[in-house]
């Protein structure tokens, strides 16, 4: 049996968890909201919305975890009431409910926990519209099992755990499953930022680019299909 999962506090102020499965943290130790705000949205996001005229956004993220991404996604929408969201969260160790309901991240960023909450309440296997122009879907499975058969996405959160914690979901078949998922100029993010990897999302046919990290970190990487 695992050792249990424990909640611990980054250098930003934010929370992360310790995964007891994986003995790995969730996010960066220097800052779990700095860290997915500039991977994930500012890279990510932010990024495909730039490139685009489409007035609808399929998200696609490996590991719902904590339900960071997808709440920072949703304070996005929030701010773009013109953008039409869909965010599809695969996870295969969701967190235990006692757990979540400690996370404080709204409170942090000084928003209402409802939105939070909802990430987390929702059932899984179900649609289901956190607010207006955000619909998210919370599948329980495998990525290397589930991916293929989703939506093409505008935009892939690929936040597994380290590739020494999780191998097997950062090898040529697991991007080659993420290129094969997005849509002819949409991107694959990542805080990940090793060789192997980024030769892996070149296999793939992927344009691969290495951007400055998150603090401590000094690359991490972002992938579009042309």
């Amino acid at each position: 049996m695992s050792p249990p999962n424990s909640i611990q506090l980054t250098s930003d102020g934010s929370q992360t968890v310790h995964s007891g499965r994986f003995n790995i943290q969730y996010h960066s130790i220097h800052g779990a909201i700095t860290e997915s705000e500039h991977v994930f949205i500012d890279a990510g996001l932010k990024a495909r919305i730039a490139t685009t005229q489409e007035n609808s956004l399929h998200i696609v993220e490996m590991g719902l975890g904590t339900g960071l991404n997808a709440f920072l996604a949703l304070r996005e929408a929030n701010l773009r009431p013109n953008i039409t969201f869909q965010y599809t969260a695969i996870e295969k160790y969701p967190l235990e409910q006692p757990l979540i309901t400690q996370l404080t991240y709204a409170s942090t960023l000084g928003l209402p926990q409802v939105g939070f909450s909802k990430i987390h309440d929702g059932e899984w296997g179900a649609s289901q519209m956190v607010s207006p122009n955000f619909e998210l879907k919370k599948v329980k499975g495998s990525w290397l099992d589930v991916a293929g058969s989703l939506p093409l996405a505008d935009v892939i959160f690929y936040d597994a755990f380290a590739p020494n914690a999780q191998p097997e979901l950062w090898t040529e078949e697991a991007m080659q499953i993420c290129a094969d998922l997005l849509k002819p100029g949409g991107c694959w993010v990542s805080y990940c930022a090793k060789g192997s990897v980024k030769r892996a999302l070149k296999a793939a046919g992927l344009q691969v680019e290495a951007l400055p990290g998150p603090p401590r970190k000094r690359e991490m990487t972002c992938a579009w299909k042309t």
